[in-house]
């Protein structure tokens, strides 16, 4: 029969274990919530970071590049012209440096995203067609810079493709 004295050291012991558990649950929980909080902020910074036509230059050309307007792959229209989605990383693009600004912003997401510091879900829910359109023209370019510009876009968008077609996003454009 066990004593009074190793019946109490069982009893402090379960105390501190059940704390212990209470306090990691806590912590994640806080940190999980600190996550979403990063993800709101991070896309707050994304919109008051671009100028005000940047995304409405972008809708131009997701529906100048869509299969609707039998246009060439890697190409798109705008403002009545071709283009290759190279020349929108070239000096003097037609849209002024638009997607350039809104990659420049993908970049800095997807190094919060990488640290763990944002929720990628919460991301992807609000801008998700922005990042899979910019990806679409950057990812097949044999000759781009993007592996040293934007390399945690990258690293974000191939690691993360199965889970994107998983989750929802808002539609921004649609082609017409």
């Amino acid at each position: 029969m066990a004593s009074i004295g190793e019946i109490r050291e069982w009893v402090t012991l379960l105390l501190v274990v059940g704390g212990v558990l209470i306090a990691w649950r806590t912590y994640r929980a806080s940190l999980r919530q600190q996550r979403l909080e990063n993800s709101f902020k991070m896309l707050d910074i994304f919109e008051s970071n671009l100028r005000d036509d940047d995304l409405e230059k972008w809708m131009e050309i997701f529906r100048g590049s869509s299969e609707g307007t039998r246009i060439t792959p890697g190409n798109f229209y705008f403002g009545g012209s071709e283009f290759r989605f190279t020349d929108l990383f070239s000096e003097g693009p037609p849209d002024d440096g638009a997607v350039s600004r809104i990659l420049d912003q993908l970049e800095l997401i997807c190094l919060e995203a990488n640290a763990k510091t944002v929720e990628l879900r919460v991301i992807y829910s609000h801008i998700g067609q922005v990042m899979r359109h910019v990806y679409g023209m950057i990812k097949d370019d044999p000759n781009s810079s993007f592996s040293f510009t934007c390399p945690n876009f990258l690293k974000v968008m191939k690691s993360e493709q199965k889970m994107f077609h998983m989750w929802s996003t808002r539609t921004i454009v649609h082609c017409e």
